[in-house]
């Protein structure tokens, strides 16, 4: 039987069992407030198993080496002693709750990903619809890498590189845990490494970059003259009320003026509840009321960008949708590795839920760098990429179209040593692709950071910049 499982000890089972009883008496003993525990227990299981199935199955890691250096850090260590985990190989299935409270189960589905079954459905009845996971590559005859590699002769630039992979802080919640560097300038991969575990063929979560790829397969509608910029999105259920001025670009930008809550340290808000508890991302984000008038207010949510996948949805309809991203772009560029993963209801989750081998990310920033050009070939419409860096109003000079942008915030030093003019695709725990277009620059750092102090990213682009030869910028 292919199955893998959380090993008890045998001195820690009586321990677990306890603490699970205890857990469960006072769930019952409050008696009214037991869907709450229930609730925020589902949260965290729903969390631990979708990112245990993805990590097993999508990134090809070992579960136990998945929990130990991953998932531990995500939950208090009281939590993590009655945390309960299973993974089924043959059936392709991760399951995992607390002392049996709150039990979720998610699914590989090939090249879908891995999807949250729902809340009240334990086992579903897709599993006929499971595909083997697809080899990964880091390129194809049709589209070649387009740089080459340059011998590592540059001794500053190791020596940075060295640095980001070495740990100054011996406790582990605080280190920086860098797992993969690329570096391409003008057509020149000059560095290429990394963590122990990891490799070339490593595929890595690239959270919140997934926006970053949506602003893309956005520009491809735009580019077949799907969709236009200021054309309304017109969703169903925003028909009878002012939501249906809101415009692809206000979403785009997060001007919406939908209510969201973005905390996630708080287990019932929005974004938890979106991506760990709904069967629809984009339709639990689109049922949400308007707070304000589209296009007057800028508030990062994610839930915007799981709206724009699921709009693309009815625009391309069922069938195209699901081949979209890879035949608009990844196959188009040979991001051969990228997997964007889709929810329970075969949206695409444009917000979260991406993997791709560190190369594969580096060429989605080399095609930003040149400007949506691709090997003479022109991938997004002209413009836009000015159109991501465009500053957008009320986020002060902070984020432009679905990509983070440099800042002029003072209090931020680092920021005074690289270029404004840069794109930045963010994640969760430290995943960057930092491009800058007029230098034909492009960094990519992955890891699990979990302080954001224990990795100052804009540091590392000036010292990257400096070290091949870029002058450090004093002055703004």
């Amino acid at each position: 039987m292919s199955t893998d499982e959380a090993v008890i000890r045998p001195q820690r089972r009586g321990l677990k069992i306890f603490v699970g009883a205890i857990v469960l008496a006072l769930a019952v003993s409050i008696g009214a407030g037991f869907p709450i525990v229930s609730r925020m227990t589902a949260v965290g299981a729903g969390f631990f198993a979708k990112q245990l199935c993805s990590e097993v199955f999508v990134a090809g890691r070992d579960p136990k080496h998945v929990v130990d250096t991953d998932l531990r850090y995500f939950f208090p260590r009281a939590l993590m002693l009655i945390a309960w985990w299973k993974v089924d190989r043959e059936a392709g299935v991760t399951r995992a709750s607390f002392a049996g409270l709150g039990a979720r189960v998610a699914e590989h589905r090939g090249d879908a990903g891995c999807a949250l079954a729902p809340i009240d459905a334990p086992t579903r009845a897709t599993l006929d619809q499971r595909m083997p996971l697809q080899a990964i590559s880091t390129g194809s005859a049709a589209a070649p890498l387009p740089w080459i590699a340059v011998p590592a002769t540059n001794v500053r630039l190791n020596a940075l590189i060295d640095q980001a992979f070495t740990e100054a802080n011996a406790e582990p919640a605080s280190q920086r845990r860098t797992r993969a560097i690329v570096v391409v300038h003008n057509g020149r991969l000059l560095a290429e490494r990394y963590a122990e575990g990891f490799d070339a063929s490593s595929r890595f979560p690239g959270w919140s970059i997934a926006k970053s790829v949506t602003h893309a397969l956005v520009g491809a509608l735009v580019a077949d003259g799907r969709v236009k910029l200021e054309g309304r999105v017109s969703l169903p259920e925003w028909q009878s009320d002012d939501r249906r001025a809101i415009s692809w670009d206000q979403l785009l930008r997060m001007k919406s003026g939908l209510a969201f809550d973005e905390t996630y340290a708080k287990p019932f808000s929005g974004v938890n509840a979106m991506l760990w508890l709904a069967a629809d991302a984009g339709q639990y984000a689109a049922a949400k009321p308007a707070t304000s008038a589209p296009g007057s207010t800028w508030h990062y949510a994610s839930g915007t960008s799981n709206i724009i996948t699921n709009a693309m949805r009815a625009v391309l309809g069922d069938a195209d949708h699901a081949e979209f991203p890879r035949r608009a772009l990844f196959d188009r560029i040979g991001m051969a590795s990228a997997i964007m993963e889709k929810d329970g209801s075969g949206n695409l989750v444009g917000s979260s839920f991406i993997y791709a081998t560190a190369l594969d990310y580096a060429k989605f920033g080399w095609l930003y760098a040149m400007d949506g050009i691709w090997d003479g070939t022109r991938i997004l419409p002209a413009g836009w990429v000015r159109h991501a860096m465009q500053p957008t109003e009320g986020s002060s000079g902070r984020y432009g179209a679905h990509f983070g942008l440099n800042s002029t915030a003072e209090e931020v030093e680092s920021f005074k040593d690289v270029p404004p003019a840069m794109l930045h695709a963010t994640g969760f725990g430290g995943q960057w692709v930092t491009i800058l277009p007029a230098e034909r620059l492009v960094i990519v750092r992955l890891g699990q950071t979990m302080n954001r102090t224990s990795w100052v990213h804009l540091s590392f682009v000036a010292a990257v910049r400096e070290a091949i030869a870029f002058p450090r910028l004093t002055e703004r």
